[in-house]
């Protein structure tokens, strides 16, 4: 996923589980995170985007399985270079980090680039 540097986006996130199928209780969920961070190794102390449900995630309905996460200017108004990123849904004791795709294709990776107008 490419994204331009210092834009403001949503990304909307349809969550399936394993076998494909809508989660369809996500109002059950104790805890929502996202991060984007240098390396997938760094401590998430070190994440250079982390937000929560609540403070820049929401659970749209429910019901059809989709969560946002919205990036603000500030958030994008970091250096131009690829991010690893990741959603992590938390039901009690169980913790699943979610595989994220677009067009079909897995990604954990979102890279910044730089905007033509406004340097």
């Amino acid at each position: 996923m490419r994204l331009k540097k210092g834009n403001t986006t949503t990304l909307r996130i349809t969550i399936t589980d394993n076998d494909g199928n809508l989660v369809t209780n996500l109002s059950t969920a104790s805890a929502v995170k996202f991060m984007m961070k240098r390396s997938n190794k760094d401590p998430d102390i070190e994440a250079v985007v982390s937000k929560s449900l609540g403070a820049g995630i929401t659970v749209d309905d429910p019901s059809t399985g989709i969560v946002s996460v919205e990036l603000t200017s500030s958030d994008l108004d970091i250096a131009t270079i690829i991010y690893y990123t990741a959603l992590q849904l938390e039901f009690g004791a169980d913790i699943n980090e979610i595989d994220l795709v677009e067009d079909s294709e897995g990604i954990d990776q979102i890279e910044i680039y730089q905007d033509i107008i406004g340097n």
